[in-house]
């Protein structure tokens, strides 16, 4: 029997287009400032730009071997794992978000995924000797993988934490669009939060089992 403890830091920076992108068609297009792309992302208020992943895995086990007799040996053995609830972080800095926005449910990071508490593992077989020679063998056991983190990054880069901000192709002032807020203040946010483009996970999102 036995048991792994694991503590996780991750702390990164993954954050696309906050510096701004912009792409023109042609040289004159260029000159003129009407570019075919024109997009920037920023914060919203009570953000920070470095995402700060801290939790605890847990792993317990206990497997045994039964030698019913020469011929025939039974292993069996039960796992429980709970690995650790990145989803936790992102609902703190979220709350920031909606104290800074008058308490509007708009800014809610709904579907919280709660941290993984049944993975449950049995494992069983058997040896059997034939002969002297052949021994046929047989078991189950079920698997878990650890979720990516990739996903709450990704779940980081959209609204309610990061705002997409997007000008129609070919508008007229697309440079100074992008340059104001990236680097001189704060686009204000979407007159209807509940249309800002989002990244989410089903409440049930679980550790992958096989």
């Amino acid at each position: 029997m036995g048991f792994d403890f694991r503590r996780q830091d991750q702390i990164q920076e993954f954050n696309t287009t906050i510096r701004g992108r912009l792409a023109y068609n042609t040289l004159q297009d260029f000159v003129d400032g009407v570019a075919q792309t024109a997009s920037i992302n920023t914060f919203l208020p009570g953000v920070p730009r470095w995402q700060a992943y801290r939790y605890y895995d847990y792993f317990f086990y206990a497997q045994d071997e039964w030698r019913v007799n020469r011929r025939l040996t039974l292993p069996y053995g039960l796992r429980y794992e709970t690995p650790g609830d990145p989803a936790q972080w992102l609902a703190d800095i979220d709350r920031r978000v909606v104290a800074a926005n008058n308490n509007d449910p708009r800014f809610l990071f709904t579907q919280v995924p709660p941290r993984d508490k049944n993975n449950w593992v049995p494992r069983f077989g058997f040896n059997y000797r034939l002969t002297d020679r052949t021994v046929l063998c047989g078991g189950y056991s079920r698997t878990y993988d650890l979720v990516f983190n990739n996903i709450y990054l990704n779940i980081f880069s959209a609204f309610p934490f990061t705002q997409v901000n997007n000008l129609p192709a070919r508008t007229p002032g697309s440079f100074q669009y992008v340059y104001s807020p990236g680097f001189q203040g704060v686009i204000p946010p979407p007159p209807d939060p509940l249309q800002a483009p989002r990244t989410l996970a089903a409440n049930d999102f679980r550790a992958p089992l096989a």
